[in-house]
């Protein structure tokens, strides 16, 4: 999107200089100020989650290394645009160089977006192989698919962002034509994407409310995170659709009111917050269960094992102790029938034992 709000230079060895923003920079002043907050919310995010690894649990932290990648890129692209709207808001003289920083910016953007998507992916694998025992194939060629499709689509994006960073924007128009495009097919997508993702965390709250009690915890952070995940990319969709597809096509209004760019800045800030949050207490839960491996079902997880000891067995211990039997009529009167009677009471003593 900041291809399209700024001229491309012809000499990137040429000075640049911003000049007045205008009514533009209280809105540069919001942008910036927002950047900062989001890098220091993300920090905070990061000590807890080191924090939490060194905590003892009964397992290492689940997809630690990959939270950790996915965390990292989103704080960079947001201190590189902070950087740039510095910038522009000093009014500094810098070489038209300086826009490689956009260029950084929506290459970390992009792939911590699919870091992101694997994260989700990762943790639905998790609660299947708690719940059955293993992770089904369906299941994992149809994420599969979806993340193959995925960094296709980032990868095109990406390219046309540079073509248009580095070349004259105005030079061919068809190439104009087919970068915009190609840049409205990823916020789409991946509003699709994450409402798969958010009825999996509705799925898993259900089930785990009321069969598996013990992981519900976990399941109520995976929807915490999905619900923030697809909120942000819902945002972008409807205004992908109305502005980048609507009224490009001539079918609506095709100026961009201005509260729309404060909703941009503000609105992303807290859910991605909130995805991540979600994100790393439902790996740290995960991590703190017991039997994360153990499927559960209708009824008891666990059943007593039942040993079978051969009552003629010579172990030691039952040769060093007297043997203690219980009597049993039924036997006695068994016993007591097959053996001659040399008594005169003898018949008296076997009536005794009737029933």
């Amino acid at each position: 999107m900041l291809a399209k709000r700024y001229g491309n230079p012809q000499n990137w060895n040429d000075t640049y200089r911003a000049g007045s923003l205008g009514r533009w920079k209280t809105f540069y002043e919001v942008r910036t100020a927002f950047d900062f907050l989001l890098i220091l919310a993300l920090l905070g995010i990061l000590t807890a989650a080191i924090l939490f690894r060194k905590r003892g649990l009964q397992r290492p932290a689940i997809l630690f290394k990959p939270f950790i990648a996915s965390i990292i890129l989103y704080m960079i692209s947001h201190l590189l645009s902070a950087i740039v709207n510095c910038i522009y808001l000093t009014d500094a003289t810098v070489k038209m160089a300086f826009q490689l920083a956009l260029i950084l910016q929506e290459f970390t953007y992009l792939l911590a977006l699919c870091m992101i998507l694997y994260l989700f992916y990762r943790l639905t694998f998790l609660f299947q192989e708690r719940s059955t025992g293993r992770v089904s194939d369906g299941l994992m060629l149809f994420h599969g698919v979806i993340f193959g499709l995925m960094i296709p689509i980032c990868v095109a994006e990406f390219a046309t962002y540079v073509l248009n960073t580095v070349k004259d924007y105005d030079v061919n128009p068809r190439e104009r034509l087919a970068s915009h495009w190609i840049q409205v097919i990823r916020p789409l997508y991946t509003w699709l994407a994450s409402l798969e993702i958010m009825i999996w965390g509705i799925c898993l709250m259900v089930r785990t409310s009321r069969i598996d009690r013990k992981a519900k915890p976990s399941a109520s952070s995976f929807l915490l995170g999905s619900i923030g995940f697809f909120a942000m990319n819902l945002m972008w969709a409807i205004i992908t659709i109305q502005w980048d597809i609507v009224a490009y096509l001539g079918y609506g209004g095709t100026i961009f009111p201005r509260w729309i760019h404060y909703i941009e800045v503000i609105f992303p800030f807290f859910c991605i917050v909130i995805t991540y949050i979600g994100i790393l207490m439902c790996c740290t839960r995960l991590a703190g269960l017991d039997d994360l491996n153990i499927f559960p079902t209708d009824g008891p997880s666990t059943y007593p094992m039942m040993t079978y000891q051969n009552p003629y067995s010579n172990s030691p211990d039952m040769e060093s102790r007297p043997m203690i039997t219980e009597y049993d009529p039924a036997r006695g009167l068994w016993e007591a029938g097959s053996r001659p009677i040399h008594e005169a009471d003898a018949v008296h003593s076997l009536r005794a034992w009737k029933p």
